[in-house]
């Protein structure tokens, strides 16, 4: 349990201290006052508000009013071609903000985009270079290198092959590292669902070997995910690998525990379809996914 320390500087001034590092500070953020996680405080301070998907920045100096570190990122239509775009608003403005320290240019050329580990290394190295008696403060909490989690599954299938929708079970293994990407995860397990071919019970085991990505920080959280799955046929011995597609939420419950939902459609590669010439790519089954993902460590 957090316990929470609350010190009232002024009447529209509160800092909140959290045991696990967090500080928040009540910032005039255009009209209103917002409540922005303090990262980093020193010559170049740093803010961090935390709404929708994505974080957003802010960078503050004494002399200097707070300003929004502005980015985007996504697709648009360029010559009636969907393009990959980023803004780079974010270099002119830290420029800006630290034009006393011209040596930091090749590191800040190096921010393609504003996230919290070169952000604060970026105000940490501007403060040591601009001032020599005293240290900035980094208020960041302690992440461990490895996060496991555990997450039975129960699920609902259908093969192409066959006619029948079918239930099955297993379970997956989440790996993580905040020093990679908090949201992104690797994951393995196994999956196994029994169908009826006439007389004959056909068993399809599954060992996933997925990248799954997390939006945001919520208790909500969609989520995208990609890989192959290893499936054993038992009973006609066959053996084949699809290309997995996924989407779906995590709903946490706590901090330990979150309910999972995911689509899958699994594809053929096109290197075991090709005997196929009417089609191509075959879709191999398609699955919903139900689990309670348990947070180990």
């Amino acid at each position: 349990m957090k316990v929470l320390n609350i010190f009232v500087f002024a009447l529209n001034m509160h800092i909140y201290r959290f045991v696990d590092g967090k500080y928040y500070v009540t910032k005039t953020v255009g009209q209103q006052s917002e409540f922005l996680e303090c990262l980093v405080k020193g010559k170049l301070n740093l803010y961090v508000k935390h709404i929708s998907f994505d974080p957003v920045f802010y960078v503050e100096k004494d002399s200097m009013p707070l300003s929004e570190i502005s980015y985007e990122e996504g697709t648009k239509m360029v010559n009636d071609k969907r393009v990959y775009y980023q803004t780079n608003r974010h270099l002119g403005i830290l420029a800006y903000y630290t034009q006393d320290a011209p040596q930091l240019d090749a590191e800040l050329r190096k921010i393609n985009k504003p996230q919290y580990d070169n952000l604060i290394s970026f105000a940490r190295d501007y403060h040591n270079s601009v001032c020599d008696n005293e240290s900035c403060i980094v208020y960041q909490k302690k992440v461990k290198h490895l996060s496991v989690s555990l997450e039975p599954i129960i699920s609902v299938n259908k093969f192409l092959a066959y006619d029948k929708i079918k239930a099955g079970y297993g379970v997956n293994v989440y790996f993580s590292s905040p020093v990679f990407s908090e949201n992104t995860l690797f994951y393995t397990g196994f999956h196994t669902c029994t169908v009826t071919d006439s007389a004959t019970n056909v068993r399809f085991t599954e060992i996933p070997v997925q990248i799954e990505y997390l939006f945001g920080a919520k208790n909500f959280q969609p989520k995208i995910g990609l890989g192959i799955n290893l499936i054993s046929v038992k009973n006609i011995n066959y053996m084949v690998h699809t290309f997995n597609f996924n989407t779906g939420f995590n709903y946490k419950l706590n901090k330990m525990l979150s309910f999972t939902f995911k689509l899958h459609a699994e594809f053929v590669p096109a290197s075991f379809s090709l005997l196929d010439e009417e089609n191509p790519i075959n879709v191999f089954a398609l699955n919903a996914m139900f689990g309670l993902r348990i947070r180990l460590f």
